[in-house]
């Protein structure tokens, strides 16, 4: 159950939702399939707008992939 709440918590995570919690796991039986309930609260989306990278070149892409 723990990797299935991680894999749950991940996809969320990889769609932009960094601060979500597994707020609460609900297991009810009544007579038949066993149903689990996953109380999740998401919190605000993230979207990444720019990325720079900044700092000095040491190699070029050539020299890297020959090694």
């Amino acid at each position: 159950m723990q990797q299935d709440l991680d894999s749950i918590r991940e996809y969320y995570q990889d769609h932009g939702y960094i601060d979500v919690e597994v707020k609460d796991v609900r297991r009810e039986r009544q007579k038949g399939p066993l149903t689990i309930t996953i109380v999740i609260a998401q919190g605000v989306k993230y979207h990444v707008g720019k990325i720079v990278i900044t700092g000095e070149k040491i190699t070029t892409l050539e020299k890297f992939v020959r090694s």
